[in-house]
C-alpha cells in the first residue's frame, strides 16, 4: 500500500494540472479568440428592425370615415422614484381627471400604480416628464 504523503502528492499534482488547463483555457479565449467572440455576442444583442407605417384611416365610398386610427395611453407611477410625492400626485390627478385624494393614497400604500385610461396623448403630455411616471 502507497504511503499517504505520496498519494497526497498525486492529488496535489492532479489539481495543480487542472488548474492549469482551467487557466489556459480562459487565457484561449480571453486572449487568441476574444475579439471573435465579442463580435458574436455583439451581433446577437444588436438587431435592426423595420417598422411598418402607422396604419392610416379607412374611408367608404362617401368619403366617410370608417376606421380611426387613434392613440391612447395608459400611465404607470413608480411612488419610489417620485421627488415630490404630493406635487406628483396632484399633477397626475388633474392630468387624468382623477380624485386628488385616491391619487395620494395610492401613492401611498402601493409600490407601483397603474391607471388605465385610456388617456389621449393631451391629459398625458403634461405629466410625461416627471420622473417616476
Amino acid at each position: 500500500m502507497a504511503r499517504p504523503t505520496a498519494r497526497i502528492r498525486v492529488l496535489e499534482l492532479g489539481i495543480m494540472v487542472g488548474l492549469a488547463l482551467v487557466v489556459a483555457r480562459a487565457a484561449q479565449l480571453q486572449l487568441l479568440e476574444g475579439r471573435k467572440w465579442a463580435a458574436q455576442a455583439r451581433e446577437q444583442r444588436t438587431v435592426t428592425e423595420v417598422l411598418r407605417a402607422r396604419r392610416g384611416t379607412l374611408y367608404d365610398r362617401h368619403g366617410g370615415a370608417l376606421a380611426l386610427t387613434q392613440e391612447f395611453y395608459r400611465v404607470g407611477v413608480a411612488p419610489n422614484e417620485l421627488r415630490e410625492p404630493s406635487r406628483a400626485a396632484r399633477a397626475v390627478a388633474a392630468a387624468l381627471g382623477l380624485p386628488a385624494g385616491r391619487v395620494r393614497r395610492d401613492l401611498r400604500t402601493r409600490r407601483w400604480v397603474y391607471y388605465g385610461g385610456p388617456y389621449s396623448a393631451l391629459q398625458v403630455d403634461s405629466i410625461r416628464q416627471l420622473r417616476g411616471v
